[in-house]
């Protein structure tokens, strides 16, 4: 990917397309987009920023629908229940 983008851009610094990679994979791991604002700030690059949304994007959606997300699993390992609803049912139904 990192080479294909490399083409794509015209940009012969492959250390920015590691770390473009690696914000690419935590962001199908955890089916989060805002890895992209994560490193963006970390870096500083602003003319790294497309192929870096390009990239997280397309990780993101193939993530999606071939795993669920880290937490997902996380939570249905240790049996673990969503977090409870903070107001009782009753209290939704109701109205002014």
């Amino acid at each position: 990917m990192g080479e294909l983008l490399s083409i794509m851009f015209a940009n012969d610094n492959i250390r920015v397309y590691s770390v473009i990679g690696a914000a690419s994979l935590t962001s199908s791991v955890t089916h989060s987009l805002s890895v992209a604002v994560i490193v963006f700030e970390l870096t500083g690059q602003i003319n790294h920023l497309i192929p870096m949304l390009v990239t997280i994007m397309f990780s993101y959606t193939i993530g999606s629908f071939l795993s669920p997300s880290i937490y997902d699993v996380i939570f249905e390992a240790k049996q673990l229940n969503f977090l409870p609803s903070v107001k009782k049912k009753e209290f939704y139904d109701l109205t002014a």
